[in-house]
């Protein structure tokens, strides 16, 4: 069945339809032939029948009188005679005595096929009646009928209904094939034009032809075409347009990844010249819409002098005789010195009457002269080369200006660095300078000022009047203050210029602190004040470092916390941090109970010059100086100094602490 399906499929819809046609007139055909033949046959047997009994009938009658006066050669005329009849064969009559009289004749041939016959099951007829009169029985009478004559005439009548049918099938036949080829010309028609637009053939256009339905289809398929066509037309430009916006964005995309590659450079830790040839390779590599040639070169102008001239300052693959030739170019002369004095971009597409320098051999060549702008400043003017016949364009041009901008921001930022390093380095000399006059000046005032202290002292130990003692202790005092001023200016300045070396010399803590102590006490006792101090078991007092500088920060701290402080004590604790084989970290704390800090005044404490309070210097005195010194010297022995207010301090609570590395 599906191999039946298969084949049936595969067949055109015209034989189809005759196929199937056919088989319906051919069944249809074959039971009326049927029906007609069977109709025909029964009214055979019928009329056969009837035969028999009429001549059963009417045989009897005629002879009873010839066989009751026993002539019977009438009987043989009278049974011929009965014969006429084309489907009486045989009549033959026999009585008891052994009387035999017959009279028969030939059946009609028979015309039918031996199968027809057999087919139709009709046979020849014989039936034999008794002849009886008043009684008495004569004899028997035996009639014969052959059905030759019944078969002949249903095969005839068959062979004519099939010679219908035959003719009415082929009249069928061809008329349904007339009909269907003109009448299916019109889906030929929609299916070639099916096949024509399934290979891609929008154009196509169908004849308007048929019935009203098949020009309706028609018509719905032209206007299908004609709206897949205008569809199709859509697609496409939308399509060219998404391409060409993809295309677009690609070229966007692209000029923005060089641009950040430009301002990579820009940044970048590139000189001058490295810089200009890096971004010259990548613009004319990297730039494929451009059609640029391997070729250009950047012209700076000079920032020392009048901007009249621009001198070439990096080149990519340019001939050495244009080298020369374009090292120097004014300002308004050939293609790159108008471009500068136009401050516009400037395009050529060959070398033309623009151009004022030539040399033998230079091949034709387009250009982009670009200006490099910063603000409305020049600082130069890159030169591309394109090919000869190039069409410049506006997004062309939008690029190089933004190409540009970013070149000047790479120039600017260089000349910007430079200026700032010629400044730093200048800064640096004035700072160094600065420190060696403050260093030779405080030297040079402390030698004198030594001298005066020394006689003052001197002077007091003689005889002197109440007056005399008093102005004599007052020079005393301010010319100690002021030695302590000129060495907190000569240890910055030495600081500052570099010139203070740490030393590294065996020395014992406990010593440091008894010097410490001894000092601060006589300080705090004058302002009533307690001053205490603990080492930790556990800090070991045998170091090596620096005990001049370590005790200068300690007196500076704990000076400091004296001087701030109008009540309550000063307490100096050191602790041991870390310890190994080689090194130890030490803390020491200075607390107070002063006048406490705000976290402002904390931020800018260790700064040079610098109180917490401005109203600090005029109630208290000093420069400043002490804690910006004691940091950098803590520094220097790779320690650090810091500030806090713990929370279990009272208001006016502060603690200072360092810590520092010595060795062992």
């Amino acid at each position: 069945m599906l191999v039946f399906n298969r084949y049936w499929e595969r067949l055109p819809f015209v034989l189809q339809m005759l196929v199937i046609v056919t088989l319906a007139l051919l069944v249809a055909g074959t039971g009326l032939v049927y029906s007609a033949a069977h109709r025909d046959l029964h009214e055979a047997k019928q009329d056969l029948q009837r035969v028999m009994e009429t001549t059963l009938q009417i045989l009897p009658n005629a002879l009873v009188e010839i066989l009751a006066i026993g002539d019977f050669s009438s009987l043989q005329q009278t049974l011929a005679r009965h014969l006429n009849h084309p489907d009486v064969v045989r009549i033959s009559y026999s009585d008891a005595s052994g009387t035999f009289v017959e009279a028969a004749e030939n059946a009609e041939p028979l015309q039918a096929p031996e199968w027809f016959g057999m087919w139709i099951e009709l046979n020849d007829l014989q039936s034999e009646k008794a002849i009886v009169v008043g009684g008495r029985q004569y004899g028997t009478l035996v009639i014969t009928l052959t059905a030759h004559r019944a078969i002949n005439h249903t095969w005839h009548r068959l062979q004519g209904n099939l010679l219908i049918v035959a003719l009415a099938l082929v009249l069928a036949f061809a008329g349904i094939w007339l009909l269907l080829r003109t009448g299916l010309q019109p889906l030929r028609i929609l299916d070639a034009g099916s096949q024509s637009l399934s290979q891609g053939n929008y154009d196509c256009r169908l004849e308007i032809r048929g019935s009203p339905e098949f020009r309706r289809s028609l018509s719905a398929f032209n206007y299908m075409t004609e709206s897949l066509q205008r569809s199709r037309e859509e697609l496409w430009k939308e399509k060219e347009e998404a391409q060409s916006a993809r295309k677009h964005a690609e070229q966007i995309a692209a000029e923005e990844e060089l641009l950040e590659i430009f301002l990579h450079l820009s940044l970048s830790e590139l000189d001058l010249v490295g810089y200009l040839r890096a971004t010259l390779k990548e613009l004319l590599n990297e730039v494929p819409w451009l059609r640029l040639k391997p070729r250009g070169g950047v012209f700076l102008t000079d920032r020392e002098q009048e901007i009249s001239m621009l001198h070439l300052t990096a080149t990519y693959n340019f001939h050495p005789a244009l080298t020369g030739l374009c090292h120097n170019i004014p300002i308004g002369q050939c293609l790159c010195g108008k471009a500068a004095a136009d401050k516009s971009i400037l395009f050529s597409q060959s070398v033309d009457e623009q151009h004022t320098t030539h040399f033998l051999g230079m091949e034709d060549h387009g250009h982009y002269c670009v200006p490099i702008l910063h603000g409305d400043l020049l600082l130069g003017v890159f030169v591309l080369y394109v090919e000869s016949g190039h069409q410049s364009m506006s997004r062309e041009r939008t690029f190089l200006e933004r190409t540009a901008n970013v070149i000047a921001l790479g120039i600017s930022r260089r000349y910007s660095l430079w200026d700032l390093e010629q400044s730093k380095l200048q800064a640096v000399e004035a700072n160094r300078a600065k420190s060696e006059f403050l260093a030779n000046m405080s030297h040079e005032i402390r030698t004198p000022m030594n001298a005066i202290i020394g006689m003052t002292h001197l002077s007091l130990r003689t005889q002197l009047t109440a007056q005399q003692q008093d102005y004599l202790e007052k020079i005393n005092k301010a010319s100690q203050s002021l030695l302590r001023i000129l060495n907190d200016i000569l240890d910055f300045s030495k600081i500052e210029a570099g010139r203070l070396e740490m030393e590294s010399e065996p020395f014992r803590l406990d010593e440091v602190v008894d010097r410490l102590s001894n000092l601060m006490f006589h300080r705090a006792r004058e302002k009533r004040l307690e001053f205490l101090h603990h080492v930790d078991p556990a800090v070991p007092l045998h170091l090596i470092g620096d005990p001049l500088r370590l005790e200068q920060v300690l007196i500076n701290l704990a000076g400091n916390a004296i001087k701030f402080t109008m009540q309550g004590e000063v307490v100096v604790k050191v602790a041991l941090l870390k310890r190994s084989a080689t090194s130890v970290q030490i803390r020491f704390s200075v607390c107070d109970t002063g006048v406490g800090l705000s976290v402002e005044e904390i931020n800018k404490l260790f700064q040079p010059f610098t109180q917490a309070d401005a109203s600090t210097t005029r109630r208290f005195g000093g420069t400043g100086l002490g804690l910006s010194i004691s940091r950098r010297l803590v520094e220097m022995m790779q320690g650090e100094i810091s500030v806090s207010l713990p929370d279990t301090f009272s208001k006016g609570d502060r603690e200072v602490s360092e810590k520092v590395d010595f060795s062992q």
